[in-house]
């Protein structure tokens, strides 16, 4: 999961909206790749990200779970769409972005009706 900002956040921000994106979401160290979450995404590592975003600063949320998506129903799908709504209301105006835990070659924007179509998919309990 990526987010596209228009403005270039500090890392002071970063790290202090990690610690409340980790608690509220209930989330731990293990539960990243190595760094914690919230990672600046720097230019050599964009070559994926939509054309249409060229313009804005990349932090990739780091989270190191499963995908879960159409013909790959493996991760936690309702884990996702909180982390998307959270991002939402906490940075307004951000794009969200959504692909399989490979690469970023298939990211695609993960708006509200993304979301409603990955909820879809989810096995009721």
């Amino acid at each position: 999961m990526l987010i596209c900002l228009s403005t270039y956040p500090d890392v002071e921000t970063l790290d202090r909206l990690g610690t409340d994106f980790m608690l509220e979401m209930r989330l731990d160290w293990d539960d990243f790749r190595a760094g914690g979450p919230f990672m600046l995404v720097d230019e050599k590592e964009r070559k994926y990200m939509p054309s249409s975003d060229k313009g804005c600063t990349w932090v990739d949320v780091n989270i190191w779970r499963n995908y879960f998506g159409e013909g790959y129903l493996r991760g936690d799908g309702e884990l996702f769409i909180r982390c998307a709504r959270w991002l939402d209301a906490r940075l307004p105006g951000c794009k969200i972005y959504y692909g399989h835990d490979v690469d970023d070659e298939n990211l695609t924007l993960f708006d509200e009706p993304a979301r409603e179509r990955l909820r879809s998919l989810i096995p009721p309990k």
